[in-house]
């Protein structure tokens, strides 16, 4: 009853039978994500539409103080018009709350893998990133039995969505990574923030992408740094980018846009 938005599923009624609770939910009659994922990843349009759509679900939820906590491609169906809605809170938190909630480790936070973790709205950041990536590369971030993927989510141990696809625009990638970050001060503060950097893509705008350079990619700049350092001055097209340098701070080089970064 606190969640009344066009894309979370509508809620009638609580009530209990012979002391087993349940709830009577509006019948959504096109299936949910996970299904439509079964035949591979979604166009970039769709893909882009359903994390819009999810973000702003979130919005409304924790600007109600829930937290979802359990995001997932099973728990996003899909309306009569064709448009996506979540659904199924049984996870959720109030986010006064501090109940550890046990997710969908394929879609959890690191931090959320723990049996003492206290919610927080960017565990819901991270799974929509993580909803983000399944959409555009066809498969979740993390594969495997669960004491292969727990090591795995701990150390944020995936490929990037264009190592798996170069056909996905370099950008969404790195909105996608942005709020996946293994810490949490480093993600989207919120689904808003998220949102607003997906508007701002459609817009032509800068993304809100800071820091530009996760952690564990620093190492693998510092050839490339050294190397487009000199030969900067020789390159023709030529676009300004920020990097890492090797004391941690960010320096501007003019190289050549190899959609590396955005």
């Amino acid at each position: 009853a606190r969640l009344n938005h066009p894309n979370i599923v509508n809620i009638f009624e609580f009530d209990q039978d012979q002391g087993t609770p349940y709830f009577v939910m509006e019948y959504l009659e096109n299936g949910s994500l996970a299904q439509r994922l079964e035949r591979g990843r979604l166009p970039v349009e769709d893909a882009v539409r359903i994390t819009t759509a999810m973000a702003q679900a979130l919005v409304h939820a924790h600007g109600s103080g829930v937290l979802h906590c359990d995001l997932k491609p099973a728990n996003v169906l899909f309306d009569a018009g064709g448009e996506a809605r979540l659904c199924d809170f049984g996870q959720s938190r109030l986010s006064s709350e501090r109940t550890p909630a046990l997710g969908t480790l394929f879609y959890m936070a690191p931090e959320q893998a723990v049996l003492d973790g206290i919610p927080d709205a960017r565990w819901d950041v991270y799974a929509l990133g993580a909803i983000g990536y399944h959409l555009l590369t066809g498969e979740p971030p993390f594969k495997g039995s669960t004491v292969e993927v727990l090591p795995k989510v701990e150390k944020g141990d995936f490929p990037k969505p264009r190592q798996i696809s170069g056909e996905i625009p370099p950008p969404l990638e790195a909105i996608c990574l942005k709020a996946m970050r293994q810490s949490p001060t480093d993600r989207y503060p919120t689904p808003k923030a998220l949102a607003d950097d997906v508007d701002r893509l459609g817009g032509g705008q800068a993304l809100a992408l800071e820091p530009l350079v996760d952690p564990l990619a620093v190492e693998e700049l510092h050839h490339e740094v050294d190397g487009a350092v000199g030969q900067a001055t020789e390159v023709a097209d030529v676009d300004d980018v920020r990097v890492a340098d090797r004391g941690g701070a960010l320096r501007r080089l003019r190289c050549r846009d190899r959609g590396d970064f955005s």
